[in-house]
């Protein structure tokens, strides 16, 4: 069984998090919280995501997305690539900034979306930065401060959080019930926030049960939600061929039809694919390869630079820097034509 890519749709809820490399600190400085915000505004502003819950932490962020135009790995990648860019700039530093792949869980909202947006903005007071719930409306790079009236992002959706609090209530008072809401909060469910509930991998669906053990996502797809929701959504992927069975030469003749691909798009031989050095058009359409095999065959850094002759730094260069407009549409046309089988 072959993961390929995140689950991700239209109209579907993740819970994102993303941490900086060894611990550092990331938003230390109140610039860095403008401008990592104000990122987070023009991707929602550009319809790429709503965005219902958010926290910045000192050296990592969670935010509760509803995924609408755009992919929430295309829009990952701009928040983070723009930011890092920017970041290192400003300190004259070079490097990755946050650890290979940030973690996105798929939510089931109709049992868990209140829950993550409880998990969220108590982060600041789990961690001991606060000491109360009424403190929390002192911490400043937030979505707690939109909900409770303390700060305005109006591209924040509360939509959803309002209806759950003012059935009952006048809506001038539906914040109270939503701070109460804060101090009810359970350990055992924060745990579920940030580990999931269920992992889909080689071995089907199984319940995650120790959170110490998942350092790594590769392999595997993180859901939070009940298990009517699992079952449905893995069902789903199978139909949809996003986990797939195969044998090794299925394996193999997939990777030559990803490379086979390229090279009829690109005029460039094979072989030219898969080796260093050349023109820039050439390495144009090999970073498009690299990305094609690791995304979407599955393949590891490790293999991936293997198969083309290149280095594991590069390949993964390849993956997580941001393209430009006319590469981006390029890959999307050649992923288009690509039917693994």
């Amino acid at each position: 069984m072959r993961y390929n890519g995140r689950v991700d749709e239209p109209g579907s809820f993740h819970h994102v998090i993303c941490r900086a490399v060894d611990g550092r600190a990331i938003f230390s400085r109140k610039s860095d919280q403008a401008d990592f915000t104000e990122r987070m505004r023009t991707l929602v502003e550009e319809g790429c995501f709503r965005l219902h819950a958010w926290v910045l932490m000192s050296n990592h962020f969670h935010l509760l997305l509803e995924r609408t135009d755009e992919s929430v790995s295309r829009s990952m990648q701009r928040l983070l690539g723009g930011y890092a860019m920017r970041f290192n700039k400003t300190r004259n530093r070079q490097g990755h900034l946050f650890q290979s792949r940030f973690r996105s869980i798929l939510v089931d909202k109709d049992s868990y979306f209140m829950e993550l947006v409880r998990y969220i903005h108590l982060n600041p007071l789990r961690a001991g930065i606060v000491s109360s719930v009424e403190d929390l409306g002192g911490y400043m790079p937030s979505g707690h401060l939109h909900i409770t009236g303390l700060r305005e992002y109006p591209w924040q959706t509360t939509d959803m959080v309002r209806s759950q609090f003012s059935m009952h209530c006048r809506v001038k008072n539906w914040t109270s019930n939503y701070l109460d809401f804060l101090r009810d909060g359970s350990q055992t469910e924060s745990d579920r926030c940030e580990h999931g509930s269920h992992i889909i991998n080689s071995k089907g669906i199984s319940k995650v049960e120790n959170r110490h053990n998942d350092r790594s996502d590769r392999g595997m797809i993180r859901l939070v939600g009940t298990e009517s929701f699992v079952r449905s959504a893995y069902d789903k992927l199978r139909n949809e061929r996003k986990i797939r069975i195969r044998n090794r030469q299925d394996e193999h003749l997939a990777v030559i039809h990803v490379l086979n691909t390229v090279s009829d798009y690109s005029g460039f031989t094979p072989e030219s694919l898969r080796r260093s050095g050349g023109t820039r058009k050439l390495s144009r359409y090999r970073r498009i390869l690299a990305r094609l095999l690791v995304e979407d065959c599955g393949m590891n850094y490790s293999d991936a630079a293997r198969f083309m002759g290149l280095s594991v730094t590069i390949v993964a260069r390849y993956v997580h820097e941001e393209l430009d407009p006319s590469t981006l549409l390029l890959e999307k046309r050649i992923k288009g034509s690509i039917e693994l089988r």
